[in-house]
C-alpha cells in the first residue's frame, strides 16, 4: 500500500485529514484503531504514541521509525511488518503476532509481549529491557541473543534457559 493509500484508508477510518500532513510526520497519537485493517500500510516515521490498535490488522506494515509509545496493540496482527527502529516503549502486544517482523533496534522497553508469538522475528540490536516475555511462543535463545538488553525481562523458564546455555556454548537440557 502506497502512503497516499495509506492516507485515503486512515482518514477513512476516522482520521482527521490535517493529521496527515503531505510532509513531516504523522501525527496519529491517541488515534482508536482498534480492528483496523491496515495490512501494507506505510505508517513510516508516524507518531502513534497511545494509539489504541487492538486486534488491528497490520500485517506486511512498514512501521520503521514509528512511536507507538504505550500503544495498544494487544491481538494485533505484525506478522512480516517492519518496525526497524521503532519506539515501542511501554507498549502492549500481549497476544500479538510478530512472526517474521522486523524488530531490529527496536526500543521494547517495559513492553508487555506476554504470550505473543516471534516465529522468526528479527530482534537483533532491540532493547528489551524490562520487557515482559512471559509466555511467548516460537522466540528462540539465539534471537534473544540479538537481543541488547534484557535486564529485568520477564522471561519464561525455557527460553532463558536455552538462551543462557546458548550464552555459554553449553548444550540446553
Amino acid at each position: 500500500m502506497t502512503r497516499e493509500q495509506t492516507k485515503e484508508r486512515l482518514i477513512s477510518l476516522g482520521v482527521q485529514a490535517e493529521s496527515l500532513p503531505e510532509s513531516g510526520m504523522w501525527d496519529l497519537r491517541v488515534a482508536d484503531l482498534t480492528e483496523a485493517d491496515l495490512g501494507g500500510a506505510d505508517l513510516t516515521g508516524a507518531n502513534l504514541d497511545f494509539a489504541n490498535l487492538a486486534n488491528a490488522h497490520l500485517a506486511g506494515a512498514d512501521m520503521a521509525g514509528a512511536r507507538l509509545t504505550g500503544a495498544n496493540l494487544t491481538g494485533a496482527n505484525l506478522d512480516k511488518a517492519n518496525l526497524y527502529g521503532a519506539n515501542l516503549y511501554s507498549v502492549n502486544l500481549r497476544e500479538a503476532n510478530l512472526n517474521r517482523a522486523d524488530l531490529t533496534t527496536a526500543d521494547l522497553t517495559e513492553a508487555n509481549l506476554g504470550g505473543s508469538r516471534l516465529w522468526g522475528a528479527k530482534l537483533s540490536g532491540a532493547n528489551l529491557e524490562g520487557a515482559n516475555l512471559a509466555d511467548v511462543t516460537w522466540v528462540t535463545p539465539d534471537q534473544l541473543a540479538g537481543a541488547l538488553n534484557l535486564t529485568d525481562a520477564i522471561t519464561c523458564p525455557a527460553v532463558i534457559g536455552g538462551l543462557l546455555a546458548r550464552l555459554l556454548n553449553r548444550p540446553s537440557e
